[in-house]
């Protein structure tokens, strides 16, 4: 599905979306704005990979993004989910493809570690990465406020949610949360 996208007005339609999207979400509400030109933009985008959606599905799912910055997908097996996602960050991210990962949800998941790493037993001063390198992908984005970063998380159901991603979670519904991690001798936010 590797496909770049020539046209300026995709271009030009994507860095609009993605400025909204960088920004929280959309200047007025959802139901205001004028998702249309998004949602035809979008449907060619995706169109090029060989994908077909509705436009009814694509207008949900850009006016999901834009409402709240964590968008679950579900459907049966096969429906997808996964390649709508992988579809539309190609699209807004397709001058920077560090911008989005795409992570299996492995079914023996039980903490954050495979997201975030963890703190090497043997040694306090050292910090194991994990492999995902979502860690990586959530530092730059910190650093990097104008653009978004999007993580794609296939499977979600093969591992209880809560295990793995209260972290996430709880950040994301808290205004004044702070997502803690490890320096070697002490845990800190930032």
């Amino acid at each position: 599905m590797e496909t770049t996208l020539k046209d300026d007005s995709l271009s030009q339609q994507a860095m609009e979306l993605a400025q909204m999207l960088a920004a929280g979400g959309s200047p007025k509400p959802v139901e205001k704005l004028e998702l249309a030109p998004f949602v035809n933009v979008l449907k060619t985008a995706i169109g090029i990979t060989g994908l077909k959606y509705s436009d009814s599905m694509l207008r949900r799912f850009v006016s999901a993004l834009l409402a709240k910055p964590f968008v679950v997908l579900t459907g049966l097996s096969g429906s997808g989910k996964t390649k709508l996602a992988e579809a539309f960050v190609r699209w807004i991210c397709e001058k920077d493809p560090k911008r989005w990962r795409i992570v299996p949800i492995g079914a023996d998941w039980t903490d954050s570690q495979k997201l975030l790493g963890f703190p090497n037993a043997l040694d306090d001063k050292r910090y194991i990465l994990p492999d995902t390198q979502v860690l990586q992908m959530l530092i730059d984005a910190d650093k990097d406020p104008d653009n978004p970063y999007f993580l794609i998380l296939d499977e979600m159901n093969l591992s209880v949610v809560e295990r793995y991603f209260a972290d996430f979670l709880s950040t994301m519904e808290s205004s004044s949360a702070q997502f803690n991690l490890y320096d070697g001798d002490r845990r800190f936010a930032d």
